[in-house]
């Protein structure tokens, strides 16, 4: 990364393979032919674009971001330190958010390459295809348990048949035969993913597009990943709205069409449609994309093992995410300050009773945090506490969802209302959901912690960055709202988060640390590490301290 190397953790870049396998790695099998001369993979415009949001543009020009995105609660915490009187003068303001340089770089930025190695070192070898499936099973198959192995390992050969002159069913096999391919190629961090990539957005967009198969469905839910894993996250919409669209087309959405499949095709396409409401909940935070409600019809045909577990738990914890940005984000159309206080609270505690119950639920996984690890869970394989930390991760990120609305509505109560909290349990269950908001962001970026420092690879082989990287914004996000109510609010019931200001800021630069570290090359991520630290530095210096507080 550019200029980044001493907050890089060694782990991140580390020549060390991630945990064992239970195949040979295929970074070390014999590589099946060189690589051609393509260039490495970048982010599409429409990601360049989205960077812009954090700049006083507007939604014209940027597209729209709800409220229940970091982009909406970055710009309620700036909202609000400019309301305190916190303004920087017109030099600084050109400094922290140089548009003559962001339009400058645009075209440097889109030539920069994922963490892949460059042709100029070597030329590199392709592993066969083989190989390359068996390690994408290895790891990334576990994550997103909807494609099945055996059936690709049977349909390899279609890949040497003519894209142009096969018919629509086989270029969906070779659509999805190639994202396999590209996203294993990501995983062991060889040779680009790009003509792999390349051929799969030639194939869906061509005639394999118009062929609603359940192949087309799986390679485009791939693609939509593979893009968000890539830092093109923008893009990566397109690809889930064909991927939404097919689904209906099949029927997924509706159980009573499986009656009259077998056992296994039935339990297919209730993963297909669980992965669909699932990637919606997740991208969903980012835009709107209408999807049904999960069934119990389609959670019976979940098979029973680690990945099926895993898989339930995830899509019984996005059925929360789903309920928060519905009830409390108003499905992304409005605000959270529409919402009446007793109403926004209710709707916030009655998601928090929930998620406890969730996690008491979850028998066959620990969730970690910053106080015990895993507490009394023991896992019972590494397989398990792999998909342990994933979880533990998408769990954290949604409490902070659904509390974010509480630091929102205070820091705008803070500059229009003041530093006292309404009285009585209205005041109480705002600084008790305050202080949980608190241990989240605590637990959230010890979960990134882990990841980073201890675990190299695991980002990579788990489909795991963008996910990853969007949470190390959120966590930067939440501790900064809570730094600025600590230095304001006089409230007494929020001493306890008052007298925690120095380590709120400690846990502030870690988490921009993390952010610094995992964006690497994302313009959009570069960018917002670029605007937080500005915020931090303009309230340093206009002596925002731990004094302005009686």
């Amino acid at each position: 990364m550019d200029g980044d190397a001493p907050d890089t953790p060694s782990t991140i870049n580390s020549g060390h393979d991630p945990r064992p396998l239970l195949r040979q790695s295929a970074r070390d099998m014999k590589p099946k032919h060189t690589s051609p001369s393509d260039p490495p993979l970048s982010e599409s415009l429409a990601d360049v674009l989205a960077t812009n949001a954090f700049d006083q543009l507007s939604n014209g020009e940027v597209g729209y971001f709800g409220s229940s995105t970091n982009h909406g609660f970055f710009w309620c915490l700036s909202g609000a330190i400019a309301n305190l009187g916190y303004k920087a003068s017109r030099s600084q303001a050109q400094q922290a958010s140089p548009a003559s340089d962001m339009r400058g770089s645009r075209s440097s930025v889109l030539r920069k390459s994922l963490p892949h190695k460059t042709l100029r070192e070597s030329i590199q070898e392709y592993p066969s295809n083989e190989e390359l499936v068996a390690r994408f099973f290895d790891n990334i198959g576990d994550v997103l348990p909807y494609v099945d192995e055996v059936s690709v390992m049977g349909k390899l050969h279609v890949l040497d048949e003519d894209a142009n002159e096969s018919c629509p069913s086989t270029q969906s096999w070779q659509a999805l035969l190639n994202i396999v391919l590209a996203y294993a190629l990501y995983a062991i961090d060889g040779p680009s993913p790009e003509p792999f990539y390349r051929r799969v957005i030639n194939l869906l967009y061509g005639k394999a597009i118009h062929l609603s198969t359940i192949q087309t469905l799986q390679a485009l839910l791939l693609l939509s990943s593979f893009e968000q894993n890539i830092r093109r996250s923008m893009a990566s919409l397109s690809s889930h709205s064909l991927a939404v669209r097919t689904a209906y087309h099949l029927g997924l959405h509706a159980p009573p069409t499986y009656v009259c499949l077998g056992a296994e095709e039935q339990r297919l396409r209730a993963r297909l449609w669980l992965a669909i409401v699932t990637q919606d909940r997740i991208l969903k935070i980012a835009k709107i994309v209408s999807v049904g409600e999960f069934s119990e019809a389609e959670t019976r045909t979940l098979g029973i093992n680690n990945a099926a577990s895993f898989f339930a738990s995830l899509t019984s914890l996005h059925e929360l995410t789903g309920l928060a940005l519905d009830k409390i984000y108003l499905s992304n159309i409005g605000s959270v300050r529409e919402l009446p206080t007793e109403h926004l609270l209710s709707e916030v505690l009655n998601l928090s009773i929930r998620l406890d119950n969730w996690v008491n639920c979850n028998k066959l996984f620990g969730i970690m945090n910053a106080d015990v690890g895993f507490g009394n869970w023991t896992p019972p394989s590494e397989d398990a506490e792999r998909l342990a930390i994933i979880l533990s991760l998408h769990y954290h990120r949604i409490v902070l969802l659904v509390h974010g609305a509480i630091v929102m509505r205070s820091l705008e109560c803070l500059t229009s209302v003041g530093p006292q909290f309404p009285s009585g349990v209205t005041g109480d269950t705002i600084v008790a959901m305050l202080r949980r908001t608190l241990v989240a962001a605590r637990d959230t970026h010890y979960v990134i912690c882990e990841v980073l420092q201890k675990r190299p690879g695991f980002l990579e082989t788990n489909a795991l960055w963008w996910i990853c990287n969007y949470s190390a914004f959120t966590t930067c996000l939440h501790s900064f709202g809570l730094w600025v109510l600590s230095g304001h609010i006089s409230d007494t019931r929020v001493s306890s988060i008052r007298t925690q200001k120095p380590d709120l800021e400690i846990l502030l630069q870690a988490a921009l640390r993390n952010l610094r570290t995992l964006g690497g090359m994302s313009m959009l991520s570069s960018k917002a590490y670029q605007r937080l630290q500005g915020l931090l530095d303009l309230l340093r210096d206009k002596g925002m301290d731990f004094q302005h507080v009686e």
